[in-house]
């Protein structure tokens, strides 16, 4: 808000005369600088130059901001793939026992989950007492379940490998 104000204060969208864009104007104006100049330097420009730079700063904000939330995405999945490892490399007997068994791929991952839940709700909280706009939020929400899924994903993909190397003889 307080950028825009000052944007405003030395733009011509503020400033009570407005001149015609015309070859004369442009002369008259041009010769009434050169006359009246202390060394000053006048910029004129036109209502949709300036327009177009604020076009232009919210598309480079924009930028930035899809920049941003994809090298934390990135960061995200990372972390979540080295705790799937160190627990499927703590676990491994555990997690294909109860493969065997039965259970359910949510129940065997169970304490990883509770455990991104965890992480994710400090996050939360803050978005939803802190967030004017409910888009974060749910921006958050979906990226939250984006990370689980990207996790049951995972070690599903690392179970099969592994049953099927026990299968042919491997040991644990």
């Amino acid at each position: 808000m307080w950028d825009e104000k000052a944007s405003l204060s030395t733009t011509g969208l503020n400033n009570p005369i407005k001149i015609e864009n015309t070859a004369q104007h442009q002369k008259e104006v041009t010769a009434l600088v050169e006359k009246l100049s202390d060394g000053n330097y006048l910029k004129f420009s036109s209502i949709q130059a300036i327009q177009q730079e604020k076009v232009d700063s919210y598309r480079d904000a924009v930028r930035n901001f899809n920049l941003l939330f994809a090298l934390f995405g990135l960061l995200s999945m990372m972390i979540s793939y080295f705790l799937l490892v160190t627990t499927f490399l703590l676990k491994r007997t555990d997690i294909i026992t109860k493969k065997f068994m039965g259970w359910k791929l949510i129940d065997r991952y169970r304490s990883l989950l509770g455990l991104l839940l965890a992480v994710y709700s400090l996050p939360f909280m803050v978005l939803l007492f802190f967030a004017h706009a409910l888009f974060p939020l749910l921006l958050f929400a979906g990226f939250t379940c984006l990370d689980i899924l990207f996790v049951l994903f995972l070690g599903s993909k690392m179970e099969k490998r592994n049953v099927a190397q026990l299968l042919k003889g491997d040991i644990l």
